[in-house]
């Protein structure tokens, strides 16, 4: 890939990222290096599953694991809580 092109896409790439963030429908706790890692990551775990006939779609286990995860409160008596 030219630098031009990659350096373009991680801009908006980075763009997407925060604005995702500050949505609260992402994690705060990761930049765009460890989204792109873990993109590419499980993009290529799933490429493997595939070869060996697995029906498990890892992609989306990992983009689930970057949202925001609501849990339940103690405190909250049973309220979910971002």
């Amino acid at each position: 890939m030219p630098a031009a092109v990659r350096e373009e896409f991680v801009r908006l790439f980075t763009e997407l990222l925060r604005r995702a963030q500050e949505a609260g429908a992402v994690r705060s706790d990761l930049d765009v290096a460890d989204v792109l890692d873990l993109v590419i990551g499980a993009a290529a775990a799933q490429r493997r599953a595939r070869q060996r006939g697995s029906g498990a779609d890892l992609l989306a286990v990992t983009l689930a694991g970057l949202r925001v995860a609501e849990r339940v409160s103690s405190s909250s008596k049973g309220k979910r809580v971002r």
